[in-house]
């Protein structure tokens, strides 16, 4: 059924402890291999079966075979590509113009929780809202600036040290089950770049001891993981205006966000932003089912100091969507929210 494929499609999360294949390779956004390992049946005494050396192969016997030590997986790399983000200036704002650069030191380091929440609303034609609430995720992570370039790029690395689920109000998952699911990605490093007007570059990361279940903590982790959010490259003043323009994919489905930020404040290397979110997409087809109806709000504020790695930054955004397969029409709401909290 289509809504029972949705559920499981859009709400990556709950499905994050899955039997996925580490891979010592980069694994592309949406060719991650889930297929789980194949049952090996019983087979007769000297035909080489599970358990038994072929007969005649000298291969020792079975307690020798199971006191032999059991090859560790391979790392896991998902580099995921530079933002494809785009950056207007609406108005400079009133009085004396200066640069909004980010500039923390190399060697600075500094601790921060990644926060996310998630909801999810799917209402089939006719029929009642059935809605799933997540608990709320929470990396804890130590940045740590390794380079600043002559022409502003950051060089950064975020290793993750702890990892939590908390209650949410309404939650439709038990935050253990969550929180064992991603437990592999303590010890997560995460390596990326910045440019100085916070456009992130390609980033990568990587799980060094994984287990069957961190491809997928990854990528779910991933569509909801808080990002830097781009200041305007122009000098400005207060109240100046800008707009980022950001592709984003959800399981292959194409949207925009527009984003239009508002400088509020200014003291010193702090300054303090607001920003609205409007989110569009053209009608669009996921195999046989039909994506239309792309709509959406949100919100964000932000606090940044341009001496530090991570702001202060508490951002929520709602897509909407209509997905129609036969005689199956279903409109799906997913509300994602995500936070920098440093320490």
């Amino acid at each position: 059924m289509l809504r029972s494929c949705l559920a499981t499609f859009l709400l990556a999360l709950a499905a994050c402890g899955g039997k996925s294949k580490p891979s010592d390779t980069t694994i592309p956004e949406s060719k991650l291999d889930s297929a789980a390992p194949t049952a090996v049946e019983d087979a007769p005494a000297g035909s080489g079966g599970a358990g038994e050396a072929p007969a005649g192969a000298g291969g020792g016997s079975q307690e020798e075979l199971r006191e032999q030590p059991t090859t560790p997986p391979p790392p896991v790399e998902v580099t995921i590509e530079a933002s494809k983000a785009t950056i207007k200036l609406l108005a400079p704002g009133s009085g004396k113009r200066a640069p909004l650069r980010l500039a923390p030191a190399s060697g600075a380091s500094q601790l921060v929780d990644l926060v996310m929440d998630a909801v999810i609303e799917q209402t089939p034609a006719g029929g009642s809202v059935e809605k799933v609430t997540m608990p709320t995720v929470v990396l804890t992570g130590k940045g740590d600036v390794k380079t600043l370039a002559t022409d502003g790029v950051i060089t950064y690395q975020t290793s993750i040290t702890g990892v939590d689920a908390r209650e949410a109000v309404g939650q439709s998952v038990a935050p253990q089950a969550i929180k064992a699911q991603l437990t592999s990605l303590v010890g997560m490093v995460i390596d990326g770049t910045l440019s100085a007007a916070a456009l992130p570059g390609a980033t990568k990361y990587t799980v060094a001891t994984p287990d069957e279940s961190t491809v997928g903590a990854i990528e779910s982790v991933r569509l909801m993981l808080p990002t830097w959010l781009p200041l305007p490259t122009e000098p400005v003043a207060l109240g100046a205006r800008w707009e980022v323009s950001q592709p984003v994919e959800i399981n292959n489905i194409s949207t925009v966000q527009v984003t239009t930020f508002t400088l509020r404040g200014r003291t010193g290397t702090t300054m303090t932003i607001a920003g609205e979110t409007k989110v569009v997409g053209l009608d669009q087809k996921l195999g046989d089912v039909q994506v239309s109806d792309i709509s959406g709000q949100g919100t964000v504020e932000l606090v940044v100091d341009t001496a530090k790695l991570y702001p202060r930054m508490k951002r929520t955004v709602s897509t909407k969507m209509r997905l129609r397969q036969g005689a199956e029409d279903v409109t799906v709401m997913m509300q994602l929210g995500s936070a920098f909290a440093p320490k």
